[in-house]
């Protein structure tokens, strides 16, 4: 059985990926405007720096997948990259939408939800303005950051120690002790390498467990009764239903799926 909503629910966070990906365009404030409307714990993003030094919210170090110019985050000015569409253009209900500002993101969800920032290892400068804007806005307590390279882990325990940091591996193999070496308090995984072993293992440790991308009922079901701490997904609402469904959340909280 399941444990009510007083128990896990309480703790088992649901975080839209780059907003609400599958739903709206990624990394833009309507993608986490949505999310958050919907009733996410947090909502997950990229940073990048661009050339006059401002933190934007992008996940690849291009421009081009994901709106209507060409070049690299960090040869653009923000004024460049604010010119670009990033919505999906005027066929699009979203065409219009602008690349924001981490700032910007931080602000709406202040108050709302979480937010886990992912720092780039191609863009490792993003990392001390990064910290510096959460503190500033006094969202320690509501930001994790997160990332591929070890390294910035460390340099991420040395400039925002008080900040959550979240280790991402694409296998276990031994990164239970990497996170722990790096001071991360999470290990995030893909979802195909949950186990129990895993789990345990991690917990042994004193680590949380974060799993995803997970964008499918079975799976998220199986991570959710596995006893996984974080869901990242791009289907926010359909996870959302699920973990209600299994009573891990309230059923005031959990929104019609789209089809």
């Amino acid at each position: 059985m399941p444990e009510g909503p007083g128990s896990r629910a309480m703790t088992l966070r649901a975080f839209g990926h780059r907003g609400a990906r599958a739903l709206a365009p990624e990394n833009t404030l309507a993608g986490f405007r949505m999310a958050l409307e919907l009733g996410v714990d947090g909502v997950e993003l990229d940073v990048h720096l661009s050339a006059d030094g401002h933190v934007v919210v992008m996940h690849d170090a291009e421009v081009a997948r994901t709106t209507n110019g060409k070049g690299a985050v960090r040869k653009l000015s923000l004024e460049q990259l604010r010119a670009l569409d990033a919505g999906g253009g005027c066929g699009s209900p979203f065409g219009g939408e602008r690349i924001p500002l981490l700032e910007e993101v931080l602000a709406l969800a202040k108050g709302r939800g979480r937010v886990a920032i992912e720092l780039k290892e191609e863009s490792p400068e993003a990392l001390g303005p990064t910290v510096d804007l959460v503190r500033r806005l006094g969202m320690q307590r509501e930001c994790s950051l997160l990332s591929f390279s070890p390294g910035l882990m460390e340099e991420a325990r040395r400039l925002g120690p008080e900040i959550e940091r979240e280790l991402i591996v694409v296998m276990p193999i031994r990164q239970v002790a990497r996170a722990r070496a790096v001071g991360a308090g999470v290990l995030d995984l893909p979802d195909l390498f949950v186990t129990r072993g895993v789990l345990e293992r991690a917990r042994d440790a004193g680590l949380l467990v974060g799993a995803g991308i997970t964008n499918d009922e079975r799976t998220m079901r199986r991570l959710a009764a596995a006893g996984v701490d974080i869901l990242y997904t791009d289907r926010p609402d359909l996870l959302l239903r699920v973990l209600a469904d299994m009573g891990l959340r309230p059923a005031a909280q959990s929104p019609k799926a789209v089809d």
